[in-house]
């Protein structure tokens, strides 16, 4: 029998050096499944008014039949550690809601040692939403519980350990209740740009000489580069929605804030082959 555990995730944006391991489904869909390992039903799909950049994305039709298929749920076959003892690891992808429902989503992490992870709190996405980015952040030690009642487990610290250095896949799930099992609904999935964010220990002199300013700001903000580099800028809502996005081509990079007119806290994320930085800006 497989332990199933309830992991609790932390909602925050901390501001951290990252690497990525990512899908933007450009190349196609490999390594993503129905839960029994089929492929049925799961199409790539290209974006309205997309760009060079980004394409396509993940699309799940879900039949509402009592199988895989008309299960709301997808698998990426990752195989390899995602465990910090320090930080956590996060998970950032984008969802699309066209369905007249809201969406309740949820991760789960499989491990070679047959345990099951699956996130207490789930990201709620209302009915007919349109692209917004999905963050999790997940840490060992905060109300990890077993749901199987009649499985042992001597060290609950040692299950999470042993599966999330040991990742054999990750589910992105749609369940109101907590559950590894997505639920069966006739609907449709869209997913984009899944990325697993993993605390950087190289590069990060650089990513400690990118100048963020003025801070709060106003209308204007730079962005300067102590090295020539390429990448992408983008500012995102405290509630996950992707409101500007601008390439970076130069050493000093401007970005143009003045069409946000809601006052706030939001999210500058810094993409660089060096590596990643999310900064918290205050729009006054």
């Amino acid at each position: 029998m497989k332990k199933r555990l309830l992991l609790s995730i932390l909602y925050c944006f901390p501001i951290l050096f990252y690497g990525q391991i990512g899908n933007e489904f450009e190349d196609g869909i490999s390594n993503w499944t129905n839960t029994d390992g089929s492929t049925t039903m799961l199409t790539q799909e290209m974006h309205s008014g997309s760009n060079e950049f980004n394409q396509y994305y993940l699309l799940k039709t879900c039949d509402g039949s009592n199988t895989a298929i008309g299960e709301m749920a997808v698998v990426y076959h990752f195989g390899g550690n995602l465990y910090d003892e320090t930080w956590g690891t996060g998970f950032e992808f984008d969802v699309k809601n066209d369905n007249n429902f809201p969406l309740h989503i949820r991760l789960g992490f499989e491990g070679f040692n047959n345990a099951e992870l699956v996130t207490l709190q789930s990201f709620e996405i209302p009915a007919m939403t349109d692209w917004i980015s999905v963050i999790f952040w997940v840490q060992g030690g905060y109300d990890v519980e077993l749901t199987d009642e009649g499985d042992y487990v001597p060290s609950i610290p040692g299950v999470f350990y042993e599966t999330m250095s040991n990742v054999k896949n990750i589910r992105i799930i749609h369940n109101a209740s907590v559950s590894f099992d997505g639920e069966i609904v006739t609907g449709l999935l869209k997913i984009d740009d899944f990325d697993i964010i993993l605390l950087l220990s190289v590069d990060e002199k650089f990513l400690n000489g990118i100048k963020v300013f003025p801070n709060p700001v106003v209308d204007q903000l730079f962005i300067n580069f102590p090295a020539t580099t390429k990448g992408k800028l983008s500012l995102t809502s405290i509630d996950g929605r992707k409101l500007l996005t601008k390439d970076i081509q130069a050493e000093q990079m401007q970005l143009d804030v003045s069409s946000i007119k809601s006052k706030g806290i939001y999210f500058l994320k810094i993409e660089t082959p060096q590596g990643t930085l999310i900064k918290k800006i205050v729009k006054v």
